[in-house]
């Protein structure tokens, strides 16, 4: 049995905002995409119409009608604010952009401790040669070895990564 899609509503102002937002020529392709959901949705259309059209799953298109269907009301109030007047297409269109990104995600915690970083970079500030290695300057790769050797596990890339944040700012 297939599923009924969502019904969503969107006003006639917000229709043509979008529909202006679509013709743009530099657009993040994510936000493109779930704003052509939305809109194909609110012309009736059913979920995988629109993801053979978008080139998606239907899955993805269900989890952006769903998420507009939370956020419509709000963003119909925005357009009638209290004292009546209307909001800025602007200021509408900056709601709407955020009613469909993704969420912020966490990265993976450091591994490294606070003094780990402090000595990794102390480390690349001395001469290799004090180490016993034949050259002037260190790479990332004799830095990363070195470091392995005194305990603190880190790959090449990585040690680049954080002396380019300047270590102890992280």
């Amino acid at each position: 049995m297939a599923r009924i899609a969502l019904q969503i509503k969107i006003s006639e102002r917000t229709v043509e905002l979008i529909t202006k937002e679509l013709h743009r020529k530099k657009l993040e392709s994510d936000y493109k995409k779930r704003l052509q959901i939305v809109y194909y949705s609110s012309l009736g259309r059913c979920n995988k119409d629109i993801s053979e059209l978008l080139a998606c799953s239907v899955e993805t298109v269900r989890r952006w009608r769903s998420r507009w269907q939370k956020i419509e009301h709000t963003i119909m109030g925005l357009e009638q604010d209290h004292n009546q007047e209307k909001i800025s297409d602007i200021k509408l269109m900056q709601e709407v952009k955020l009613a469909l990104s993704d969420a912020a995600r966490k990265g993976s915690p450091t591994r490294l401790s606070m003094p780990e970083k402090v000595r990794l970079q102390a480390l690349a500030c001395e001469s290799p040669k004090d180490y016993g290695i034949p050259f002037n300057c260190w790479t990332h790769v004799s830095l990363a070895q070195q470091a392995n050797k005194m305990g603190i596990k880190i790959s090449a890339s990585y040690y680049g990564i954080l002396l380019k944040k300047r270590i102890t700012t992280s």
